[in-house]
């Protein structure tokens, strides 16, 4: 079976003066064997690593301007005046503030820094986020993620330090990924190999318009479709019904839940720890509905063993692999006519190499969780259900 899946995230990533940019194909994950891909694109600064030199700017406009003041405040205790770097309309302002208040920040650090160094620049549509690393007089050093609004003019957004969410998670995979793989494994790309994909574009959850979408962040797809609208049934007799190895491993773990009592625990959890490839940290992440979006649920085990048994069953739709795994999309079904979102599954290609068993997991890829992005599913499930 030959798959084939390119998905290019286009990252605009610039620098001070907006010039020194330059363009990186890069697959993250893909087979050789089967051409399947996951590529990313970055538009990255040509000197990604530099000093960022704080100084007391009269009426900063760019990003460059508003950090190298608002860290130069900050050396110099001034945090009245830094709060004035933040933007009003979101209420970072205020909520800077309020931290400063409630001491749930503590910025009396700043005043021994020595210098600051910009690491990663990235650009979505107004949004530029910042990689930053700080050293203080004494050696000691610390990196953070500072994001900017740029409008009419730039203004700092207020997040807790190592806050995330969706938009934090897309962006960082991408990055780690290139920066954990640039020159190592993979090869590189060109635009030529694109030729013939879709492409999606995902606005900024916080874009107000057309106006700042001048830094998109898209993804080309040309995806297999072999098993598209195959419906696999929950069976009583699973191989005498499918002949087709995914097919009848769908059906095999549909029914492994039957004969499962969600009141013995400690059989309950090695049951899903083997479900999930011996993955089980934490609660199932799977992907539910919000006002027609898609959004990560956690179960706990027997809420994720009830899910399962409500199944009537399952619609595939798509697939992609790499040299050890096996991605496998589809769509559970209710017996009220019912459909669920798209999840993914996994298969062990190295392990498992009849395709046998089926992992509720990851299979231990950073690639699956693209697939848990919120963001990310959105948008490619447009694509997987047309």
């Amino acid at each position: 079976m030959k798959i084939n899946i390119v998905i290019l995230a286009v990252m605009l990533i610039c620098s001070f003066n907006g010039a020194a940019t330059e363009i990186k194909l890069l697959p993250i994950t893909y087979s050789a064997q089967v051409s399947s891909y996951l590529v990313a694109e970055f538009v990255e600064d040509s000197n990604p690593s530099r000093p960022l030199v704080i100084a007391n700017v009269v009426s900063p406009k760019t990003a460059e301007q508003v950090l190298a003041k608002y860290y130069w405040l900050l050396k110099n205790t001034k945090f009245d005046e830094a709060a004035k770097q933040y933007a009003v309309d979101d209420a970072s302002q205020s909520n800077f503030i309020k931290a400063i208040k409630s001491k749930s920040i503590d910025l009396a650090g700043f005043s021994n820094l020595a210098e600051v160094r910009i690491d990663h620049i990235q650009r979505w549509n107004s949004f530029v986020y910042y990689w930053l690393t700080f050293k203080s007089n004494k050696g000691q050093k610390l990196s953070l993620r500072q994001e900017l609004n740029c409008t009419i003019e730039c203004k700092l957004v207020f997040n807790r330090i190592f806050y995330t969410d969706d938009v934090i998670d897309l962006l960082e995979l991408n990055y780690f990924s290139y920066r954990t793989l640039a020159g190592k494994k993979y090869r590189a790309m060109n635009a030529d190999e694109l030729n013939g994909f879709s492409k999606i574009t995902i606005q900024h959850p916080k874009s107000s318009g057309d106006a700042d979408r001048s830094y998109p962040l898209s993804f080309y797809l040309n995806i297999d479709k072999t098993y598209k609208d195959k419906v696999v049934n929950r069976k009583s007799d699973c191989k005498s019904t499918y002949q087709d190895r995914i097919e009848l491993s769908v059906c095999l773990f549909i029914n492994k839940f039957d004969s499962i009592n969600v009141l013995e625990s400690e059989k309950l959890s090695t049951f899903i720890d083997k479900i999930r490839g011996g993955e089980s940290n934490g609660p199932v992440t799977l992907n539910s509905f919000s006002d027609n979006k898609i959004k990560k649920e956690f179960y706990q085990n027997k809420s994720f063993v009830h899910w399962v048994n409500n199944w009537s069953s399952v619609k595939l739709v798509g697939s992609i692999e790499n040299d050890v795994t096996y991605f496998l999309f589809f769509k559970p079904m209710f017996t009220d006519g019912r459909e669920d979102p798209i999840q993914i599954v996994t298969f062990d290609k190295i392990s498992d190499p009849n395709f046998s068993t089926v992992i509720f997991g990851a299979n231990y890829e950073d690639t699956y969780d693209y697939f848990q992005n919120s963001l990310f599913m959105t948008e490619l499930s447009s694509v997987l259900n047309k």
